[in-house]
Formats: C-alpha cells, sequence, structure tokens
C-alpha cells in the first residue's frame, strides 16, 4: 500500500486534469484508492497548516549550508575510484592556463534534447525538491544539477538563504 501510496502521490493518475479526483463505485477506488487520497488530503492540509505558522511567525529561514553539506556529502565516497584512480585524478587537474583547443563543433545527434519545465508556485519547487532528494537517496545519481538549480531558484526567491 505504502508503494502504491508512493506511487499515486507523484503521479496523480488518480486525478483529473483538473485536480478532482476520478471517483467510481468500483471495488479498487472504494477500497485502495479513496483511502490513499484521503490521506493524501489530510497530509497536505497539515502541510499547508505548518507553513502558514511558518510565514506568521519571525523565524530565520532555512540555512542554504545544511543542504549543501548534505549533498556534498552524498556526492562524495570515500572509496570511489575517482580518489584512488590517477587517470581520473589527472582529468580534474584544473590549471589557471588551460591549453585552447580547436574544434568543429558536436554532431547535432550528440546534443541531449533537455526538456525545460516551468514552476510558477514555489510549492511546487519544494515538492519537486522532496522528490529529487528522496531519489537520490535510494541512489539516482542523475539529479544533482536539478536539486541544485532549484535550490538557486529558490535563494533568488528569499525562500531559503
Amino acid at each position: 500500500m505504502e508503494s502504491y501510496y508512493d506511487i499515486l502521490k507523484t503521479s496523480r493518475a488518480h486525478l483529473k486534469a483538473d485536480g478532482k479526483p476520478k471517483t467510481s463505485k468500483f471495488h479498487k477506488w472504494t477500497n485502495v484508492v479513496k483511502p490513499l487520497y484521503d490521506r493524501m488530503k489530510n497530509e497536505e492540509k497539515q502541510l499547508n497548516e505548518e507553513i502558514d505558522k511558518i510565514n506568521n511567525s519571525r523565524t530565520p529561514r532555512l540555512s542554504l549550508a545544511q543542504i549543501t553539506d548534505h549533498l556534498s556529502r552524498s556526492n562524495t565516497k570515500p572509496n570511489s575510484s575517482m580518489t584512488t584512480d590517477p587517470k581520473n585524478e589527472k582529468m580534474f587537474n584544473f590549471t589557471a592556463t588551460p591549453k585552447v583547443k580547436r574544434g568543429s563543433g558536436l554532431y547535432k545527434d550528440v546534443i541531449p534534447q533537455t526538456q525545460l519545465v516551468y514552476y510558477d508556485d514555489p510549492n511546487e519547487l519544494v515538492t519537486r525538491l522532496n522528490l529529487l532528494t528522496s531519489s537520490q537517496n535510494v541512489g539516482n545519481t542523475g539529479v544533482n544539477n536539478e536539486i541544485i538549480s532549484i535550490l538557486e531558484e529558490l535563494r533568488e526567491r528569499n525562500i531559503i538563504v
């Protein structure tokens, strides 16, 4: 049930385009999806109450140093091949005067097709950040750039310091 709850919460497959639930009288909706949907609504209500408390009080903002420390700790492993392999150490040896290299550019099929997503609401950014950090905690290493960009956006909006 917890896995199904996480899937519904992330995919929002139980909701219509306008955000209302896709209700029915079938067993799956009444016994599985509806209780999970009610749980999501309750958690969202509690989260909004906590956000209102924070917004109404004069508490200090989040410290970005804690998040940055966490990211740096999760990205470096003491026994990784980057620290022991001399070939890799040469790759990351930066000098003050790099050698100038000229090339003819990249082929079009080599450039990755990036899909840009715009978030107007800071709550959506925080939700996405939560999803990405959870993904990173279970081993996904390809989300660091998006986490950093969301943190920068939240910092620009003065939501975190």
